[in-house]
């Protein structure tokens, strides 16, 4: 790896941004085609990984507005109840 390469652009710059970003690492993207360092098929394979992340990412906070808005409905039902 050439030490001309940005610092943004490195594998350690990187691998930091998706761990903080989280579930928006979709966002790294265009860092990693854009990066030297990695080559073709180490891309497509954290291309895919991110992709996969973010999909898991939606589906759990689906799953979760599920959960909220079921456990909310049974407080509105216990309140009424309750009275």
């Amino acid at each position: 790896m050439p030490d001309s390469i940005k610092w943004y652009l490195k594998p350690g710059a990187i691998t930091i941004a998706f761990l903080v970003l989280g579930p928006l690492a979709v966002i790294v993207i265009p860092l990693i085609l854009a990066s030297p360092a990695f080559k073709r098929w180490n891309k497509v394979f954290m291309i895919v990984l991110i992709i996969l992340y973010a999909l898991l990412n939606i589906w759990a906070l689906n799953a979760f507005v599920g959960v909220y808005g079921t456990l909310q409905k049974q407080m509105q039902e216990l309140q009424a109840a309750m009275k």
